[in-house]
């Protein structure tokens, strides 16, 4: 295998549609997290958790648990916002981020970025 960003994506995808027997069977979801490489192996985070049995993706359920915190309401999640020009979509909450909290996806890109939540907040008007 040569191990590049772009064959660790294809391995990525695969990986995840491999375990979907094992997440349906145990109702779970597993999930590679970062991934560290050089050209001879990778190294990857293994993420488990238990599926949300109300029906909601555990970064909805996180979202609609946290979103108070940073003036947000549940009912923003997946919410479109224009942001300097530019149309985001409210993706989640980044636990782990110290001043960028708010994950969104740039629609035009399809890449996520994170914002404080004083940006999201000037883009909902609120």
């Amino acid at each position: 295998m040569n191990i590049t960003k772009n064959t660790l994506e294809a391995f990525r995808k695969d990986f995840k549609a491999t375990v979907k027997e094992l997440e349906n069977q145990y109702g779970i979801e597993i999930d590679l997290g970062s991934i560290s490489y050089d050209s001879n192996e990778f190294t990857a985070k293994l993420e488990v958790s238990n599926r949300p049995t109300n029906g909601l993706s555990k970064e909805q359920n996180y979202f609609n648990q946290e979103c108070h915190y940073y003036g947000l309401d549940k009912s923003d999640f997946k919410k479109k916002v224009k942001l300097d020009g530019k149309e985001y979509i409210i993706e989640g909450i980044n636990p782990r981020g110290k001043k960028y909290k708010i994950i969104l996806m740039d629609v035009s890109k399809g890449k996520l970025i994170t914002g404080t939540s004083s940006w999201v907040k000037e883009g909902l008007n609120k």
